[in-house]
């Protein structure tokens, strides 16, 4: 058991930092939580969060797909996500297209 909560402290922190602003401090838990399980939703969307918070709205955006493609079931909240990043950039095509595949 505590090596399965161990998997998850990468997570824990960088989802705090997050919380707190603190973009790039949370970036390397982030990337450590993505590496360590690629397939959990909630990791990409937290490190989507991240690179808009770090002015990243491109790769932001394709956190969020990551997190929408594992997890249709979350599209709500997610294509939320993904419409804020989207209209930061411009990109508003993407973000239809998006979201029709995903409410379909």
């Amino acid at each position: 058991e505590g090596a399965q909560n161990d998997s998850f402290l990468p997570l824990r922190i960088g989802m705090a930092y997050v919380e707190q602003g603190s973009f790039p401090r949370a970036k390397p838990y982030l990337d450590e939580a993505v590496q360590r399980d690629s397939l959990n939703p909630l990791a990409w969307r937290i490190m989507g969060k991240c690179f808009e918070g770090l002015f990243s709205e491109t790769r932001a955006a394709d956190c969020y797909e990551q997190a929408l493609t594992l997890q249709p079931e979350f599209r709500t909240q997610i294509v939320d996500d993904l419409c804020r990043v989207r209209r930061k950039s411009g990109v508003w095509k993407r973000v239809c297209c998006a979201f029709r595949k995903w409410t379909s």
